[in-house]
């Protein structure tokens, strides 16, 4: 069992326990005049050698400037996450967020594989979530993320893209961002 007590930037309060082989918990407690308190949990359980479970709540406690009025959020989810016998990985997640009083879901396929003897990781995440507290807008999108090295000096290369839109009655707003970095 693992905790930690820190005073000095605001209070924080944390356990992690290992309660068998299979299973984990974790816990954190805060309090920051800046950001106000926060409660966080989170539960571990590998259901099979290739699969695991992962349950979580959060909740916080903030002073909303534009209320002038103590405010409340929490944000409870679901995760299974699974491991091919080929080495990728698929995980589906599910959260509930309070503030945007809606549900979100995030699919994710991460791979590794070779080109000329060169390692390259994929991974592929699509999500749709609310995507405010005041309208029925939704966040969906798509990212497509690798990274490889190259060279002599095997420099790495990251290279992420991702589509992106805010969705509602009245019609579709996208943003499609590329980010290239070099290492």
């Amino acid at each position: 069992m693992w905790a930690q007590q820190q005073l000095s930037t605001g209070d924080l309060l944390s356990a992690d326990l290992q309660v068998s082989d299979k299973t984990r918990f974790f816990c954190s407690l805060g309090v920051s005049d800046r950001w106000g308190s926060r409660f966080d949990t989170q539960f571990n359980w590998q259901l099979l050698p290739q699969t695991s479970l992962m349950l979580n709540h959060s909740q916080s406690w903030f002073q909303d400037d534009y209320a002038y009025t103590a405010s409340r959020q929490h944000t409870s989810g679901l995760t299974v996450n699974h491991r091919l016998d080929n080495g990728d990985s698929l995980s589906l997640r599910g959260n509930h967020y309070s503030r945007q009083s809606g549900t979100g879901l995030d699919a994710n396929w991460r791979t590794r594989f070779k080109i000329q003897d060169t390692p390259v990781s994929l991974s592929v995440n699509a999500s749709d979530r609310p995507y405010s507290q005041s309208s029925s807008q939704r966040n969906r999108g798509v990212n497509l993320n690798m990274s490889f090295s190259f060279g002599e000096n095997n420099r790495s290369i990251y290279i992420s893209g991702a589509e992106s839109e805010v969705t509602e009655k009245s019609g579709v707003s996208a943003e499609p961002p590329i980010t290239v970095l070099f290492d």
